[in-house]
Formats: C-alpha cells, structure tokens, sequence
C-alpha cells in the first residue's frame, strides 16, 4: 500500500511539473509577442512616392501621413500626441499633416472632425497605395512626396520626440 501511494504522488508530482512548464512557455510565447518591435524605417518603403500628396508649388517642405482607422485602440490612445503634431503644423505654412483612414474621402473627414485631432485634409486608403504593416503608421516625405521616414504603432515618448524633431527641423 505504501508503495502505491508512493507511485500515485510520482505521478501527480510529474503532471503538476508537465503543467507547470506548459504554462510557463505559453507565459514566454506571450512576453515575447508583445515585447517584439517592428523596425521604425522599413527599406521597402522608404524612397517610394507618393504622389497624391506631392507639393507641386514647393511651397511645402515636409509632410507628416497619418495612417488612422476607426475603432483602432492604439490611434486612439495617441489622439493626444496627434493633436500636438496639428497644433506644430497650424503654426507654420512649410509643413502639413494629412490623415489617411480605410474609410472613403469624405467620410474619413467625417471621421477626423469628431476626434478634434486638427487635422483638415483626409485622404481614402485607396488614395494612397503603400504597403502598411501596422496601424497606427506615421510616414514622414519630404517636398517631393517622397518617403524619408517610417514609424509604426504605439509611439514611446522617446519615439514621439523623435517624430517631432524630424518634422519641424528644417
């Protein structure tokens, strides 16, 4: 009898330790995930145009796409930091903001007037053909339409004085 107990405490002593790892890699797969960062410049798109957007009077030096959609968590988290960027750009005629939402023209204006982000101009998704990896995507071009710059998600605070920096510097 003893040695069955022995026996039957081996083996829920081996599936509490089976459990136990299990969720343990579940725990890693999980902070690894979320740890991951997409890279901030991503090659394939810097240097594309965008010509929709191209300042054929040059007097724009700089222009900041914003890639927003409705119901998104992290552009809406970021609404603050938008606003900030608006208020820069109100200021000064060399550099703009335009919004890009997966909503059509109209409604997309539509869309950036009830979140008071500032921005006036919206363009549709299928405006603008550039392959996004994530939303929310701030594209930095330059007075050519041209890509220069590339952030994606979530801004760090780190990360938005970065975007500041880059925009409103000559």
């Amino acid at each position: 009898m003893k040695r069955r107990i022995e026996r039957v405490a081996t083996i829920l002593t081996l599936i509490c330790a089976i459990f136990v790892i299990i969720n343990l890699v579940r725990l890693n797969a999980k902070i690894g995930a979320t740890s991951r960062r997409v890279p901030l410049v991503q090659p394939e798109i810097v240097g594309k145009e965008i010509s929709v957007l191209k300042d054929s009077a040059g007097k724009i030096k700089k222009t900041l796409v914003l890639f927003i959609n409705p119901g998104c968590r992290f552009c809406e988290e970021s609404f603050e930091f938008y606003r900030n960027l608006a208020s820069l750009a109100a200021d000064r005629k060399d550099i703009q903001i335009v919004a890009v939402t997966n909503l059509p023209a109209e409604m997309g204006s539509a869309y950036l007037r009830t979140t008071k982000l500032g921005i006036e101009k919206a363009l549709g998704r299928s405006q603008v053909s550039l392959p996004l990896r994530g939303i929310p995507t701030l594209v930095m071009l330059n007075e050519r339409g041209v890509v220069v710059r590339f952030w994606i998600g979530k801004l760090s605070s780190a990360e938005e004085s970065e975007v500041i920096r880059a925009f409103v510097e000559n």
